[in-house]
């Protein structure tokens, strides 16, 4: 699963970082270092199997050079307070020997990144300090180094998964809609319907809107399904719930567009309150569920013509 152009306030990804980490060390084997009382030696935590920590997310999306150089800069900095603050490290780690420094981001999309750590850990050694280990080495991760931990995590509802939304190709929206003429039929009846529109342009452009959706949401929960199949099978569950009381919508009273208006509304909601670790997919999710009901017929307006 890429979660390369996923992007986080840095305080957000460094509580979502030491939830991993506390998870991954049970039992006080890994250890914050707030940086509030004179603690900003270059780490944000240490693990007792030798490993030091630290976390950083840039505020916003970057180009790749520009990210590279944003890290750069940052790895720069805070291996030079790993070195600077010898004397409070020493006190700090005791007897414990620091075999590698982990640069943890949400993105790592730079070989050269790759290099400057290899160039950054050599001078590490160079200094001989006391706490570091003859194989020193810098690594740079992201959340694919703490799947388990990050499922974990999820499960427990300790944070909202966050999935990595596709981009559907125009093309494939057309293939769709050539290969399921009967569905296309069907949905365009209904858009009719809901929102009054004559203009055919205009309906075939909606009509593309909600196939778009539709393909992007069976991505997303296939994904689900294959990385957090417990969660995926909570989601069909309530799905499937709201699904079979559609039928209370199908009222000539109430306008198409109100009860689809509705129908999204209340089914976002229901994501939001019975499964808080899917809040971040609340919006894509509802709507790929109505697109799919509108498609498929559990969503109708009978006085449409």
């Amino acid at each position: 699963m890429n979660n390369s152009y996923l992007t986080y306030d840095g305080n957000e990804w460094e509580r979502r970082v030491f939830s991993w980490l506390h998870l991954k060390y049970p039992g006080g084997q890994f250890e914050e270092v707030p940086a509030e009382h004179h603690g900003d030696f270059g780490i944000d935590g240490f693990s007792r199997d030798g490993i030091a920590y630290q976390c950083y997310a840039p505020q916003t999306p970057l180009k790749v050079k520009e990210l590279y150089e944003n890290q750069r800069n940052k790895m720069n900095q805070d291996i030079d307070k790993f070195i600077d603050n010898h004397k409070d490290l020493s006190k700090l780690f005791g007897t414990l020997k620091i075999e590698s420094w982990w640069f943890v981001v949400p993105q790592h999309r730079s070989a050269k990144l790759v290099q400057h750590a290899t160039s950054k850990a050599s001078l590490v050694k160079s200094k001989r300090l006391p706490y570091v280990g003859d194989n020193f080495h810098i690594h740079i991760a992201t959340g694919e180094d703490f799947a388990v931990e990050r499922q974990a995590a999820i499960t427990k509802r300790v944070e909202a998964l966050q999935l990595e939304e596709t981009e559907v190709p125009e093309m494939e929206v057309q293939d769709w809609a050539d290969k399921n003429d009967q569905f296309v039929q069907v949905l365009d009846r209904k858009i009719r319907a809901y929102s009054g529109e004559t203009r055919e342009s205009k309906i075939r452009s909606l009509r593309d809107k909600w196939i778009e959706r539709f393909i992007a949401g069976e991505n997303t929960l296939k994904k689900m399904q294959t990385d957090f199949p417990d969660i995926w099978e909570e989601f069909r569950v309530l799905k499937k719930r709201r699904e079979n009381g559609l039928f209370t919508k199908y009222s000539t009273a109430t306008a198409g567009a109100a009860v689809l208006t509705e129908t999204l509304d209340q089914f976002k909601a229901e994501i939001e309150n019975n499964l808080p670790n899917l809040v971040s997919l609340a919006d894509e999710l509802s709507v790929a569920t109505v697109a799919e009901w509108l498609l498929q017929c559990p969503l109708d307006f009978p006085d449409a013509s």
